[in-house]
């Protein structure tokens, strides 16, 4: 159910961003969970997508 809740989150958030230039939130909270990429020197517009997609998780789980 989480796992699902989730998915749903962060398509929601692809959704409102989908005017944005940056790349999909879920791509950005993919290459941060999973493969540990570094976000150091990131472009603004895919920080700015991963911390909406990083709020709305948050929201979820009442963090």
């Amino acid at each position: 159910m989480i796992d699902a809740d989730a998915t749903s989150v962060l398509d929601a958030c692809d959704r409102e961003q989908r005017m944005s230039a940056g790349k999909r939130p879920t791509l950005l909270v993919y290459r941060i969970v999973c493969t540990d990429q570094d976000a150091l020197h990131w472009p603004e517009e895919d920080m700015g997508n991963l911390r909406v997609a990083l709020n709305a998780l948050m929201r979820l789980f009442r963090l």
